[in-house]
């Protein structure tokens, strides 16, 4: 089954809804939630969370491993079979991760991310939110945005596939601004417009972005993190010296050196957050 066709294939349907949701609100309703939709039109980029050990990996060696590369890549320094390793690191999601995949063509190259429109991301999966250039969406046909995760959303006990839901809640990249604003109706007429961006991707909810192949440095627009975190970690890297830090605590402090170091040879741009 191709993921990318069924996108597309709800175009017109999308479209449909968007309107007649709109048809049911007042004017100045109808307004605030096209201006939303135009903010994740103009705005709306793909973002990777990520983990420390993660992102400085990515940095270092320049590119992405989706997961099916990196057991492949411990596979082969292992007794493991690559198999093993993902349902091992995946614990009780490796069912269902592999069922899911494999309904659909080209699946062993699908990376996963979230869309985003200036927050800090889906911080269960890392604290770190890598945002994807502009030009990734542009370059690359083959995107496909589903309104909730993927795993949690349309994976049922068996497992099993819940196809009509997926059918309905999946859009292609020019679309992508309409899932979002169904999605989010409610709250994004009751809340100002500085609450959008955690409204839309946040640690318990996001529109699940579905991407082929790899992901480089080239690709990155920018990386984000909360500026508290930063100050605190600034504060033990270059400015307190003295205080005892547990060890694991210092391998953190001299990788956030690393990363920094980093993001400055490659011109990438560290986004400070004030986390609401």
């Amino acid at each position: 089954m191709d993921l990318f066709q069924l996108a597309a294939d709800n175009r017109l349907h999308l479209e449909e809804r968007f309107t007649a949701m709109k048809a049911t609100l007042a004017p100045a309703e109808a307004d605030r939630l096209g201006r939303f939709a135009t903010m994740v039109d103009e705005f709306g980029r793909i973002s990777i969370n990520m983990r420390q050990t993660t992102l400085l990996s990515f940095l270092t060696f320049g590119s992405h491993q989706h997961m099916y590369e990196w057991a492949r890549s411990r596979a082969a320094h292992s007794s493991m079979p690559a198999d093993a390793i993902m349902k091992e690191r995946m614990k009780g999601f490796y069912e269902h991760r592999v069922f899911f995949d494999t309904q659909f063509d080209g699946a062993n190259t699908f990376q996963y991310g979230a869309l985003n429109i200036g927050g800090l991301g889906a911080t269960a999966y890392g604290d770190f939110c890598l945002v994807l250039d502009d030009h990734v969406s542009s370059d690359r046909p083959r995107i496909a945005y589903l309104r909730s995760d993927s795993l949690k959303a349309y994976v049922g006990p068996g497992p099993i596939l819940d196809q009509d839901s997926l059918n309905r809640d999946i859009a292609p990249h020019s679309h992508r601004q309409m899932l979002a604003a169904l999605k989010h109706s409610s709250e994004i007429l009751a809340f100002p417009q500085v609450r959008w961006p955690s409204i839309l991707c946040n640690a318990s909810q996001y529109v699940e972005a579905i991407i082929t192949g790899g992901v480089t440095r080239v690709d990155i627009e920018a990386v984000r993190m909360d500026k508290l975190d930063y100050d605190l970690f600034f504060e033990f890297a270059f400015q307190d010296f003295r205080s005892k830090l547990a060890d694991a605590d210092r391998f953190r402090i001299d990788m956030f050196v690393l990363i920094l170091q980093l993001l400055e040879d490659h011109h990438v741009p560290l986004e400070l957050i004030n986390h609401a």
